[in-house]
This record gives C-alpha cells, structure tokens and sequence, in this order.
C-alpha cells in the first residue's frame, strides 16, 4: 500500500500533483456577499 507515500497513484489534475489543472467551463464560482 503506497497510500500518503512519493508513489502513491496521483491521477492528472490531482490537488497533490505539482501539475497546473487546466481550467474548464464547469468551475464554480463561488458567491461573494455584497457583489
């Protein structure tokens, strides 16, 4: 189990990638009060 390990499984556009996920159309913005 290579889990919380360097080789863990880190699929593309994972938070724990050192890669840039693209952006896409379907990102949420959040709301902000007052705005």
């Amino acid at each position: 189990n290579l889990t919380g390990t360097p080789g863990a499984y880190r699929p593309q556009g994972s938070i724990l990638t050192n890669q840039h996920r693209p952006q896409v159309t379907g990102d949420y913005d959040a709301w902000t009060p007052g705005s």
